[in-house]
C-alpha cells in the first residue's frame, strides 16, 4: 500500500459477525485498489474482531482502530480522523459495495473537481433478493455532474453518508462531526450537501444496503423509545439546517419529514406501554411545533388527521389511528355525507364525531376519489389476448350498477376489448371489481407501427362519478413480460410502461433466434432474421467505458431469409468482467445482431429452457430474459428453480444442479415478524441425473404457522430456501419462469399464490 493512498475507506463495527466477512470481501475485491480500509472496532462483544483480524493479516492495507462502545457516529468521527487518503468514504459493516463503485465513483470527482460525489443505491436481503432503494429513487433517477442540492431540491431525500466520496480536505475544512445519536446520518449529510462547492450525482448504484429479516439494525428498530428520542434529535438539526437554506431546500425538507419522521411517529402509540405515553406526546410536540403545517397539507387525508390529533395531544385518539392504519383500514376506509351539508364528504377515520379535532380535516375532496387496479394475469392464447384484474374507486363502495370498461390508446387512436364482469372479490380488506378483458391478435395487427407503444385504460362509471387512469398494479408476482406473438418480420409483447401502466409494445424487424445448443462446451446460436445479410457478427452490451464485443456470425441466404449461426465460448462473453450485483454475484450481458446497416434486437420466443456450461465455480446461462432478448448471465454454482406446478394437494419445484451446489435440504421458510427466527416446511427432496425436485403437500403451509406467530395472519408468506451444506440462502428462478407467474389454487382451507419477489420464489398463504 502506498505512504498515502487515495482512498480512505471507513468500516465502524459492532456486533456484526454474521454480516462483516461479506462486506470486507466487498471492499477488498474493488476494482480501484490505491485505498486504505480503516476498520473501526467500538467495543464488539462477538466474533466481529476475529473476521476483521483474518482480513488485517491477508491485507496490508487494512487496518484496525480501537474505541470503547458509542455507537456509529463517534465509530465513524474516529474512523475519519485515522484517515489519510486524499479522498474518504463510509461503509455500514452489514452492507455491501459493487466492485466497481470506488473506481467509477473516483474517476468522476476527479475529472469535475467537485467535492462529494454521491451514486444509487439497491436494497437487499435473504428473503428478497435485490431491490431498487426508495430513498434514492427521486434524487438519482439521471445522473448530473458538477450541480448542488439548491439546483436539485430532490437530493434532500438522500439521508445517508454510505453512498459518498469524499474530498478529504472538503470534510476537515468543514470540521464535519457525527453526532453521538442514532439517525446521525441526516444533519451530516444535509451539511455536506450544502457546504459542496458542487456535487456529482451517479444514477449508477454503488452501494447495497442490508434490509434485516430481524429489523435489528438501527432504522428498522423504529418504535423504541430511545429510538424515538434520537429520531427527534436528528429532526430538530435538520429543522435548524433548514431554516438556514431557505426557500426550496427547505420546503422540500419539510415535505419530506411530513412524509417518514411525522407517519414513524405517530404509529408508535400503537405499541407504546401506557407508563411512556406522555413521553412519547412530549416528543410529538417537539417535532410538530417545528414541522410546517403547510407541508402536512401535502400530504393524504389520513396523515393530516394524524397530525391534528398529535399537536392536541390525544393520545387515546392516536392510538386509534395508528391501529387503524396498521390494519390496513386506511384505504377501505367508507365516506359519510355531512348530515347538515350533504355535498361534502368525509372519511369514517377514528375520531370523526368525537369532536377533539376539527370536523374540517376529515373531509374529503373528490380529487381524493382516485381508481385503484391491479393486474392479475396477462395470457396470449390462440388468437387473444387476455387480461384479468380489479379495479375501484377509492372510498366508495362497489355497486352492480357500476359501469366498467377497457380500453388500449395508441398514439393514433383507441381500441375497446371485451369485458367480462366477475365475481366481485376482496382485497386488502375491501370489495372490488374482478374483470377479464380480451383483445384479439387482428386488432394489434392492423395497427401501423406508429401507433405502438400503446397502453390499456381502465374506466368506471359510479353514479354520478366517473374515473378514467391508465392500467397499473401489475406489483411483485404480476405477470409482467408474459410474452408474445410474430405479427410478419415484428414481435409484439406485452409490457410494463415507465409510469407502471400495462402496455403493448412492437419490436421492429428484430432478428430471432430458433435454439441454442452447446457443442465441447461452447454455445451455438443458431437464428434468422429478414432480407438478404451477407455478413453479421453476435454483438455483447457491455456499459461504458467497456466496449462491445464482436463474434462473428456464418451467414446463410435463404430466400427472403438469412439464417446465421454463432459460435460463442463461455469466456468471450465475460471477457474477465467483474459481477455487477455483489450480493448474487451476477452479471447479465444481452446481446444484438451486428450487421453492416444496422444493430437490431435478439428476440428468442422459444427460450424456455435454459442453456448452460460450467466454468470451474461459475454458471454462463444462455436464456431468454423477462422480455424475451436473448441474454447472457454468469453467477456461482447456485441452486436455481426452472420448473413449478401447483395444485390443491402438492407443490413442487424443480430445477438442475451441478456439483458443488447440489441441495441439501430444501424448506419453506416464513421469517415471524422483527426476527431472523423462522418456522420451516421441508420439502421432499430428490436428487439425480443432473436434476433436483423438491414438493410439499399444500396443507403443511396453511397449517403450519400458528396465527399468533404472524403479524397479519389472514396472509402468510413463505420463501423457498436451500441448504448446500456451505450456504443457506434463498432460491431464485429463472426469468422465463415468472412469465407463467402467478400460480394459484383454492384449497377448502387457504388460497395459494406462488409469485416472485424480485427473483425470489414465494408462496402466499391467505386462509
Amino acid at each position: 500500500m502506498a505512504v498515502k493512498p487515495r482512498l480512505s475507506v471507513v468500516v465502524p463495527f459492532f456486533r456484526v459477525e454474521d454480516y462483516i466477512g461479506a462486506c470486507l470481501e466487498s471492499v477488498r475485491r474493488q476494482t480501484f485498489t490505491d485505498l486504505e480500509v480503516v476498520m473501526v472496532d467500538d467495543g464488539s462483544t462477538d466474533g466481529s474482531r476475529a473476521i476483521a483480524d483474518d482480513f488485517v493479516a491477508r491485507d496490508p492495507r487494512f487496518r484496525i482502530v480501537e474505541k470503547q462502545n458509542e455507537g456509529i457516529g463517534p465509530a465513524r468521527n474516529t474512523g475519519a480522523a485515522n484517515a489519510i487518503g486524499e479522498f474518504m468514504t463510509f461503509v455500514d459493516s452489514d452492507d455491501l459495495v459493487p466492485w466497481t463503485a470506488f473506481e467509477k465513483m473516483l474517476d468522476v470527482i476527479e475529472s469535475t473537481g467537485s467535492s462529494l460525489v454521491a451514486g444509487n443505491a439497491r436494497r437487499f436481503n435473504r428473503s428478497g433478493g435485490v431491490r431498487p432503494s426508495w430513498a434514492h429513487r427521486i434524487p438519482f433517477q439521471r445522473t448530473q455532474l458538477a450541480t448542488h442540492i439548491t439546483a436539485s431540491p430532490s437530493l434532500v431525500l438522500d439521508r445517508m453518508v454510505w453512498n459518498k466520496i469524499y474530498r478529504r480536505s472538503f470534510w476537515e475544512s468543514h470540521d464535519f462531526t457525527f453526532p453521538s445519536i442514532r439517525y446521525e446520518d441526516y444533519p451530516i449529510a444535509l451539511l455536506v450537501q450544502l457546504e459542496a462547492l458542487t456535487v456529482d450525482v451517479l444514477s449508477d448504484p454503488v452501494y447495497y444496503w442490508r434490509e434485516r429479516e430481524s429489523g435489528d439494525s438501527i432504522t428498522q428498530q423504529t418504535f423504541q423509545p430511545d429510538n424515538l428520542a434520537d429520531r427527534v434529535t436528528s429532526a430538530e438539526m435538520v429543522f435548524e439546517i433548514a431554516d438556514r437554506a431557505g426557500g426550496e431546500v427547505r420546503r422540500e425538507i419539510h415535505r419530506h419529514l411530513a412524509e417518514i419522521d411525522l407517519t414513524a411517529l405517530v404509529q408508535a402509540f400503537e405499541v407504546v406501554p401506557d407508563h411512556e405515553v406522555d413521553a412519547l406526546v412530549a416528543l410529538g410536540h417537539r417535532f410538530v411545533d417545528r414541522l410546517d403545517p403547510v407541508a402536512v397539507e401535502q400530504r393524504p387525508r389520513f396523515d393530516r388527521v394524524q397530525f391534528a390529533a398529535l399537536r392536541s395531544g390525544d393520545a387515546s385518539l392516536l392510538r386509534e389511528l395508528a391501529t387503524f392504519r396498521s390494519a390496513g383500514q386506511v384505504e377501505v376506509g367508507r365516506l359519510h355525507r355531512n348530515t347538515t351539508k350533504p355535498w361534502v364528504l368525509e372519511a369514517a377515520f377514528p375520531g370523526r364525531t368525537s369532536g377533539r379535532i376539527p370536523r374540517s380535516t376529515y373531509r374529503i375532496p373528490r380529487s381524493s376519489l382516485t381508481l385503484s387496479s391491479t393486474v392479475d394475469e396477462v395470457r396470449w392464447t390462440d388468437s387473444h389476448l387476455v387480461v384479468r384484474g380489479t379495479a375501484h374507486i377509492r372510498h366508495l363502495d362497489v355497486s352492480r350498477h357500476d359501469r366498467l370498461s377497457l380500453s388500449l390508446v395508441t398514439r393514433t387512436g383507441r381500441i375497446g376489448l371485451d369485458v367480462t364482469r366477475l365475481e366481485v372479490v376482496t382485497r386488502g380488506g375491501r370489495e372490488v371489481h374482478a374483470f377479464e378483458a380480451t383483445l384479439p391478435y387482428s386488432a394489434l395487427e392492423a395497427l401501423p407501427v406508429v401507433a405502438f407503444p400503446a397502453a390499456f385504460q381502465v374506466r368506471l362509471q359510479h353514479q354520478y362519478l366517473g374515473r378514467a387512469l391508465p392500467l397499473r398494479g401489475l406489483g411483485e408476482g404480476s405477470p409482467r413480460w408474459p410474452g408474445g406473438f410474430w405479427s410478419g418480420n415484428n414481435w409484439i409483447q406485452t409490457g410494463v410502461r415507465h409510469d407502471g401502466a400495462l402496455s403493448v409494445v412492437l419490436r421492429e424487424h428484430p432478428a430471432r433466434v430458433d435454439e441454442v445448443t452447446v457443442d465441447d462446451d461452447v454455445f451455438v446460436i443458431r437464428g434468422r432474421v429478414a432480407g438478404l445479410v451477407p455478413t453479421a457478427s453476435l454483438q455483447i452490451v457491455r456499459p461504458a467505458p467497456l466496449s462491445d464485443t464482436l463474434v462473428p456470425a456464418v451467414c446463410t441466404t435463404e430466400e427472403d431469409w438469412t439464417t446465421f449461426t454463432v459460435r460463442l465460448r463461455p469466456e468471450e462473453i465475460s471477457r474477465g468482467e467483474v459481477p455487477a450485483d455483489p450480493y448474487t454475484l451476477a452479471t447479465v450481458w444481452f446481446m444484438r445482431l451486428s450487421t453492416p446497416d444496422e444493430e437490431m434486437a435478439i428476440v428468442w420466443p422459444g427460450g424456455y429452457e435454459d442453456v448452460s456450461v460450467r466454468v470451474g465455480a461459475e454458471v454462463y446461462t444462455m436464456g431468454a430474459s423477462s422480455q424475451k432478448w436473448l441474454s447472457a448471465t454468469k453467477e456461482p454454482v447456485r441452486v436455481r428453480v426452472h420448473d413449478i406446478t401447483l395444485d390443491a394437494e402438492r407443490l413442487v419445484c424443480s430445477g438442475p444442479w451441478w456439483p458443488g451446489a447440489t441441495p441439501m435440504t430444501m424448506s419453506w421458510r416464513h421469517f415471524l415478524p422483527n426476527s431472523d427466527a423462522h418456522v420451516d416446511v421441508p420439502c421432499e427432496l430428490e436428487v439425480g441425473d443432473g436434476h433436483w425436485t423438491a414438493s410439499v403437500p399444500t396443507h403443511e403451509l396453511v397449517d403450519r404457522v400458528a396465527v399468533d406467530d404472524v403479524a397479519h395472519p389472514s396472509e402468510v408468506d413463505w420463501s423457498l430456501f436451500v441448504d448446500t451444506g456451505t450456504s443457506d440462502e434463498a432460491v431464485d428462478m429463472r426469468p422465463r419462469v415468472s412469465t407463467h407467474l402467478p400460480l394459484g389454487v383454492r384449497t377448502a382451507a387457504a388460497e395459494l399464490s406462488v409469485v416472485t419477489v424480485r427473483n425470489t420464489v414465494h408462496v402466499r398463504v391467505r386462509r
